[in-house]
């Protein structure tokens, strides 16, 4: 966390000069550098709408997520709208816990897809992404629970289950951020996520680093 780290308002650039310092933006999706995260449609991206956002890994439908990720807050919302984090480790300790040692070996293997979505679908960007484990034998973890695409009946309910078990654990770690504050996030070690909240005025910016 870096409080008070940009100067009110904040923009998109003065997010991607801060975003410079820890690695090179990533403009794959979108073909921008820092985006805006502010509600301005009833339905579509986590950044385009209000609402909780679950647990996940940013950009799990690539074949290599970026690394890193900044969210910087202009605005925040009058009630909620707040992050949550959540390390590897407590995930795979939390999947331990509820699922055993068969459950933690099938989210270890490489059977977990996810759909892309529309807007980044090319010829060379297909529907879906390529299977993947959940828990990666680097240490890393992929995670998202509203695009999954499973193979079964029984790898939806597991993974329903992982979601719930997530959002009911005490592990993760709450985070609001104020004007000027700025969150630099793991996104291959850590999963993020978002409290409901309802007020149009928020305004965050968001950029992806390799």
């Amino acid at each position: 966390m870096f409080r008070g780290a940009l100067s009110e308002p904040v923009s998109a650039e003065s997010v991607e000069a801060f975003a410079l310092r820890f690695g090179l933006l990533s403009r794959r999706d979108g073909g921008v550098g820092a985006w805006l995260v502010k509600p301005r449609k009833d339905a579509g991206t986590y950044s385009e709408i209000t609402g909780p956002a679950g647990f996940h890994t940013d950009s799990q439908y690539h074949d290599q997520p970026e690394r890193l990720f900044v969210l910087a807050c202009d605005t925040p919302a009058d009630e909620g709208g707040d992050n949550l984090l959540i390390s590897v480790d407590d995930a795979r300790e939390i999947a331990q816990t509820n699922f055993g040692d068969d459950g933690v070996a099938r989210m270890q293997q490489s059977v977990w897809r996810w759909a892309v979505p529309e807007v980044f679908q090319s010829a060379t960007v297909p529907a879906v992404s390529p299977p993947s484990p959940i828990f990666r034998e680097d240490g890393t973890i992929r995670w998202r629970i509203d695009n999954l695409v499973c193979e079964t009946d029984a790898d939806q309910r597991l993974a329903e289950a992982f979601e719930q078990a997530l959002e009911a654990s005490s592990r993760s770690e709450h985070v609001r951020l104020l004007p000027g504050d700025v969150l630099l996030c793991d996104n291959w070690y850590a999963l993020h996520a978002r409290t409901d909240f309802r007020d149009l005025n928020r305004v965050l910016y968001r950029a992806r680093l390799v």
